[in-house]
């Protein structure tokens, strides 16, 4: 603990604020505290805070030592190998040298204890695969990546195919494989056939349907298709704007934040932007469907009418129907 009044001695290159500085060394005041009363998990998020406001190797070292007592042996090495790479500046003092030290002395006790697990994922080409809610990149997959040992959860999904959903177990310095097939979804509706069947003469003088009756049926249907999008995409577009307020709210919109914390947000984020996706679908889909329903509405053959019987469209929110005089 005497190391706490240097631990910050040496300012990087960059200099930061001194308030940046002096919050820091606070952190890492109560962070080693929370080391020596063994509070593994306080610890790291106090060291990871106070490195993001000033980054010392200290710092690391702390947060690394933290970790693999939590049994984060992936964090963990990484910290001590970015201490290791990064080494002490010229004219450090001794207590940022020894930090480096004792990084090389402590990273092969954590080396050993990371697992490795090789994902597959079958079906699609390019699938979105999460690893405990982080995106995994797509190149990842096939080869071998180092995990925390315990329980895994993955969640993957693409376009055109069935989100699938799988867990595995891997033990401390162990290898494991997993691998999840995505099955396609079920192929959408075959276009409209017409189908002779017979009509009302209802509009007409009994002689059937005009020969413009197939294009005004396809001219409602694209009324109904049109509102349907429209419907849809407001509903997620007021779906997107609650996630966006919710992004806003988190701790990490505009400040350092923890590992945890910063996972949610990752998370919440792409969801974010997925549903936004969908919202925009909606309408360029409803948009399309009322142009096309009435560019062939308004371009269907007239058909007799008898005793002024008329009929025209009537779109609204959600609904789509006909309205007419017989």
């Amino acid at each position: 603990m005497a190391a706490l009044a240097i631990v910050l001695g040496a300012a990087p290159a960059s200099a930061q604020s001194e308030a940046n500085k002096s919050q820091a060394r606070e952190l890492s005041k109560k962070g080693f505290d929370a080391l020596d009363h063994k509070e593994w998990a306080q610890a790291e998020t106090l060291f990871l805070q106070a490195d993001a406001l000033y980054h010392a190797p200290t710092l690391l070292v702390g947060a690394a030592r933290a970790q693999a007592r939590l049994g984060k042996y992936v964090e963990a090495w990484e910290n001590y190998h970015r201490v290791i790479l990064e080494g002490a500046a010229p004219g450090a003092n001794a207590v940022l040298v020894k930090a480096v030290d004792d990084a090389k002395a402590e990273i092969d006790g954590v080396a050993g204890k990371r697992a490795q697990v090789t994902m597959t994922i079958t079906g699609p080409e390019s699938p979105t695969v999460t690893l405990d809610g982080v995106a995994i990149p797509s190149v990842a997959l096939g080869t071998e990546r180092p995990v925390n040992p315990g329980a895994h959860a993955v969640h993957a999904e693409a376009a055109g195919f069935k989100a699938g959903d799988g867990s595995f177990s891997v033990e401390e310095g162990k290898s494991a494989t997993f691998s999840l097939a995505l099955e396609k979804e079920a192929a959408p509706p075959a276009g409209l056939v017409e189908v002779d069947s017979p009509r009302p003469a209802t509009l007409d003088k009994g002689e059937g349907a005009s020969d413009g009756s197939s294009q005004r049926t396809l001219a409602f249907v694209g009324f109904g298709v049109g509102a349907a999008g429209i419907v849809g995409g407001a509903i997620t577009g007021i779906i997107a704007m609650g996630k966006h307020s919710d992004l806003q709210k988190s701790p990490c919109s505009d400040k350092p934040c923890s590992p945890a914390d910063a996972s949610s947000f990752n998370s919440d984020l792409d969801s974010y932007h997925a549903v936004g996706t969908i919202s925009t679908i909606g309408f360029v889909v409803g948009a399309a469907g009322i142009a096309a329903g009435t560019a062939l509405f308004l371009t269907a053959p007239k058909r007799e009418q008898r005793k002024g019987a008329f009929i025209a469209p009537a779109v609204g929110l959600g609904t789509v129907g006909a309205t007419g005089r017989f």
